[in-house]
């Protein structure tokens, strides 16, 4: 394998091209789950459009499964939250990589090829100048690198700077013979009858120097001698290409000199022509080697931004004083999902932006005995905040992210299914619970037991007792699938069930009640008010729809309706 090929395929994402290939999702994160969990509004916050947008949800959407790959990232954040040098390092790193990036705009066509050469010189001194600051800046921290990403990296810029200081004084040798053999050029110039030049071409192109012209220097400007001496010397005090960079440009500015006339021109087209293979040669091997490392830097800004974007997410919410971790990463068929003190982190997102918002942790262990959960509570309890933060976690944790919450086990799933009640679409033939069924229908054909799947008021939009039903045919098929699952829902009865589905369904999940969000408070006023804590707990349902409270809060009880008709004089 060449080293062009394997300088291209260092990442700071994959440890290598074979878990990249082994890891290509079939099936990613859909675009409905990605707008169900808040995943569009979490990538708000790397602040990024276009193609760098889609990148980003291209890391968080193509879930990664190989707990060895979400270390090998995780490693990588942890070198940079504890050391700001490293931080500073790689935004200098994506400066450079964005700047390679632009070295190679295309020239106009009808350029003439002598300035061709000059541009290709100075992309080459671009690129070697990148190169240069970019080893600088990597050689400071070089110590503190302990992430394997990291530390590949900075191999990889050493090798391409030493690469590049020996090519540099080679790439240009491979044409040395025929480039630095022409000394003169022999011109055939028709007169009028005053002896002034009328007609010029170029006749041949020498490899002898021609330093004497009395006749032809009074014709053109009565010097002695050509204007510069353009011997180009390889291992001369500024290197070849430095020398010949300054030739050409030195000649360039002669021709200015002389004249703009026609007979100029038709001189350096003729010039142009004579040297057009040997100069297209040498531009080829300068851009071959150019793009082939050049690229190493275009794909690595992208992941840059990634890592970069990470921590400042971490940094802002550790300035709203709440805190992100490093997930312990288990193997997918262990199902581990463990995690203390967990918040959504788009609702910590919304208390920066805004006001203070109280943000409530809570916890959630799935095992073999608890894979499913139904949680029911009242609106506005928390329950739609509560899964979408656990989805955002998991989505985070296999992105190989820190994840908000105290502490963390998990595992990956191979996807993330979900399911939210939503308005009826006007494209859909279906109406609003054929709608609803469709997706279930989907979910049941592609998911597998090492899924997690998130239904929220699933099923809302028929009547209650027919709701319960299909609910409870939805649940047997979860715990017949035996996936890890929560089920957000109004249908306290349905969580009445449990014991009964766990008694008669077969399958070796286990269905538990969450309860979300209220506690019994006695009032003056009110002997049954409801106050909300946004907790989630294991605990039976309350068997309550909280319906007379949810009325009272938003003034529609029959109390409050009576007293808004008669101030208004209705009644």
């Amino acid at each position: 394998m060449s080293q062009s090929v394997l300088v291209n395929r260092v990442s700071l994402l994959w440890p290598d091209e074979e878990t990249r290939k082994k890891s290509k999702k079939i099936i990613s994160l859909s675009d409905d789950s990605c707008t169900d969990i808040g995943l569009d509004k979490l990538i708000d916050e790397f602040g990024v459009t276009g193609a760098y947008r889609a990148f980003i949800k291209s890391v968080f959407t193509n879930m990664c499964e190989d707990t060895n790959v979400i270390n090998y990232r995780l490693d990588i954040i942890d070198d940079i939250i504890n050391n700001p040098e490293i931080e500073l390092c790689l935004t200098n790193i994506f400066s450079i990589a964005c700047e390679v990036e632009r070295i190679s705009v295309p020239e106009s066509a009808d350029s003439p090829y002598v300035q061709k050469l000059v541009k290709s010189f100075r992309e080459t001194d671009l690129y070697g100048n990148c190169l240069c600051r970019c080893k600088a800046s990597i050689l400071k921290v070089s110590k503190k690198l302990k992430a394997q990403g990291l530390c590949k990296l900075r191999d990889i810029v050493m090798y391409l700077s030493e690469k590049f200081e020996y090519d540099d004084n080679i790439c240009v040798a491979e044409q040395e013979d025929e480039f630095i053999k022409p000394a003169s050029i022999t011109l055939g110039i028709n007169l009028d009858t005053n002896l002034r030049p009328m007609e010029a071409a170029i006749l041949s192109v020498n490899n002898y120097k021609y330093t004497k012209a009395p006749f032809l220097n009074r014709l053109i400007d009565g010097s002695n001698d050509f204007h510069t001496n353009y011997n180009f010397h390889p291992n001369g005090e500024s290197g070849i290409k430095n020398t010949i960079i300054k030739g050409l440009e030195e000649a360039s500015e002669s021709v200015v000199r002389i004249d703009s006339s026609a007979l100029q021109l038709s001189l350096i087209s003729d010039l142009d022509r004579m040297m057009k293979n040997t100069i297209n040669a040498l531009r080829t091997i300068i851009h071959r080697y150019i793009n082939t490392y050049s690229q190493f830097f275009v794909d690595l800004k992208y992941e840059l931004l990634f890592f970069l974007g990470a921590v400042r997410i971490i940094k802002k919410i550790n300035c709203i004083g709440m805190k992100m971790v490093r997930p312990k990463a288990y193997p997918k068929d262990m199902k581990v999902c463990n995690i203390k003190k967990l918040y959504n982190i788009n609702l910590a997102f919304r208390s920066e932006q805004s006001k203070p918002i109280t943000i409530v942790q809570n916890d959630i262990a799935f095992s073999e005995n608890s894979n499913i959960f139904i949680l029911t509570g009242p609106n506005s309890g928390g329950k739609t905040t509560y899964i979408n933060a656990l989805s955002l976690i998991q989505v985070l944790f296999q992105a190989g992210m820190y994840i908000p919450a105290q502490e963390a086990s998990l595992s990956p799933v191979d996807n993330i299914y979900t399911h939210f009640s939503s308005e009826e679409k006007k494209d859909t033939d279906y109406g609003r619970l054929g709608e609803e069924a469709h997706r279930l229908d989907y979910i049941f054909k592609h998911a597998t037991n090492y899924s997690f799947i998130v239904l929220n008021e699933s099923l809302a939009s028929t009547s209650p007792s027919e709701c319960l039903i299909m609910s409870k045919d939805i649940v047997y098929g979860l715990k017949l699938l035996n996936v890890r699952a929560i089920f957000a829902t109004h249908l306290h009865e349905l969580a009445s069930t449990i014991d009964e589905i766990n008694t008669t369904c077969e399958g070796k999940g286990a269905v538990c009640s969450l309860v979300a969000g209220a506690e019994r408070k006695h009032s003056l006023t009110n002997a049954d008010c409801f106050q909300r804590t946004y907790k989630v707990i294991k605990a039976p349902p309350e068997g309550l729809s909280y319906a007379k409270d949810i009325a009272e809060s938003f003034g529609i009880s029959y109390a409050q309706i009576k007293k808004t008709l008669h101030q208004r004089l209705m009644i």
